[in-house]
């Protein structure tokens, strides 16, 4: 039920100094709803439940929505009427419509045009339906605002979320919590994300998982990249294919192409990080910082044993484990001597 909705139907029911006013609308299905059943003179009389009905009053389709305002004085005298003279012996909170009637007090009545905001959910399919009409009412706005969603019936997008216009959602996409979407990005196929902001011109690859994490402008994520909380992406980053982060910042320009960890770490400008690399941030007790200053290079499956600070300019050698601080514009390596033996299939099948 919109808010816009009830707001109208409590004006009505001061305005009318109602006892009691009910929101109503007419469906072509009515079976499980209660009757609203009218007097000659149009004026609500009562509700029957279906149960209760008979065969010509089944067929009225002006359903309840039990919805009501009710005056707290009359309330209270009318439940002490109530009786369970019906096909469930239950009290019928409804039949304070028909005591109303009876004692010639205002009823007051808002029909609904649009029924879908009182739509009964009693099992698990009629949930759905009613996930998907509000999915339908949620995309459908956000497309009018001038966001293209490729495939609304595969997009889920929750009522908080807010998207800047000629922004893409493409299929399989959820977008959950208060999640922010900038301007002219593109989303997807398959991605997932909750309460995270993003900026303009952001391209989000194809199944990216990103949570409570904030990604500034012109950045490219994914594929499959994982954005975990606390991450933080500038300008011109980015963010490549299996690539994890998590309680980091990422500075602007800087990229982490491919098959990476970067856990509790700070990357300044312009920073390359190689495929393979791991910021080695837990040492079993506490989790340690790894700090990475502007324009460095990372040599491809770098381990970075946290804490450690790495220069500024400085780079490491492809397959180093860095266990010390490297400083400003040096080359860091860490790698056992190269051992070649010669005739080693021939030696070993000899010794076999």
């Amino acid at each position: 039920i919109k808010i816009k909705t009830l707001k109208t139907f409590l004006r009505g029911h001061i305005k009318t100094n109602s006892a009691v006013s009910l929101l109503t609308g007419v469906v072509e299905k009515p079976k499980g709803y209660g009757r609203v059943i009218r007097d000659n003179l149009n004026k609500v009389e009562k509700i029957i439940e279906e149960k209760d009905c008979n065969s010509n009053q089944r067929i009225i389709n002006e359903i309840n929505s039990g919805v009501y305002i009710v005056s707290s004085e009359f309330l209270w005298k009318s439940v002490e009427k109530l009786n369970n003279s019906n096909a469930q012996k239950e009290l019928y909170l409804p039949d304070i419509i028909n005591l109303a009637y009876r004692s010639k007090f205002n009823i007051g009545v808002k029909r609904l045009n649009n029924t879908n905001e009182i739509l009964g959910v009693n099992n698990r399919n009629e949930l759905i339906y009613a996930e998907k009409t509000i999915k339908f009412e949620i995309n459908n706005r956000h497309m009018i605002k001038g966001v293209t969603i490729i495939e609304p019936l595969t997009t889920f997008i929750s009522p908080g979320v807010k998207i800047g216009t000629d922004t893409t959602i493409y299929p399989n996409t959820y977008i959950y919590g208060e999640s922010v979407i900038g301007k002219n990005c593109t989303i997807g196929p398959s991605v997932w994300m909750k309460d995270s902001k993003i900026g303009h011109d952001v391209n989000v690859k194809m199944n990216c998982f990103i949570e409570e994490a904030i990604v500034k402008n012109r950045v490219q994520l994914g594929p499959f990249a994982n954005l975990r909380p606390g991450t933080f992406i500038n300008d011109k980053a980015k963010i490549g294919n299996f690539v994890e982060l998590k309680k980091s910042s990422v500075g602007i320009g800087s990229k982490v192409p491919h098959l990476s960890y970067i856990g509790d770490s700070e990357l300044g400008k312009n920073v390359n990080i190689g495929a393979g690399t791991i910021t080695c941030n837990y040492d079993g007790y506490n989790k340690n910082r790894t700090i990475i200053e502007d324009n460095v290079f990372i040599g491809s499956d770098t381990m970075l044993v946290a804490p450690i600070r790495i220069g500024k300019n400085a780079t490491t050698g492809a397959g180093s484990t860095i266990t010390k601080d490297v400083s400003e514009g040096s080359l860091a390596i860490e790698r056992s001597k190269q051992v070649s033996i010669e005739n080693w299939k021939r030696t070993k099948k000899n010794n076999l």
